[in-house]
């Protein structure tokens, strides 16, 4: 929702030595409308989170709620959800940019 929350985060983390890469394809994880019951409408932006980063070692999210939604809502709402479950739900994989402080 908010491309510059994303672009600042990479900023960071380049600064703090990270080598890092950012998907200009990537989009907002959905989670607006999966925290007001439009599961059919976040289906898609779970299903692009999937293809954007299903080659990626680790996935750095500016918000810990992105996570969570990530880890805890999308398994419920994709087609891919084995996908989710089997590449994103393990803490190595997918990082809150708040680990690195």
């Amino acid at each position: 929702m908010l491309p510059q929350v994303g672009v600042d985060t990479v900023k960071v983390l380049r600064r703090l030595g990270y080598n890092l890469d950012y998907p200009e394809d990537q989009t907002c994880c959905g989670q607006p409308a999966l925290n007001t019951g439009y599961w059919g409408e976040a289906r898609p932006c779970a299903e692009h989170f999937v293809r954007v980063f299903k080659n990626a070692d680790v996935v750095v999210c500016p918000s810990g709620s992105c996570v969570s939604v990530i880890r805890l809502l999308y398994r419920n709402c994709s087609p891919t959800a084995h996908c989710v479950r089997r590449r994103f739900h393990s803490p190595a994989v997918l990082l809150s940019f708040q680990n690195f402080w």
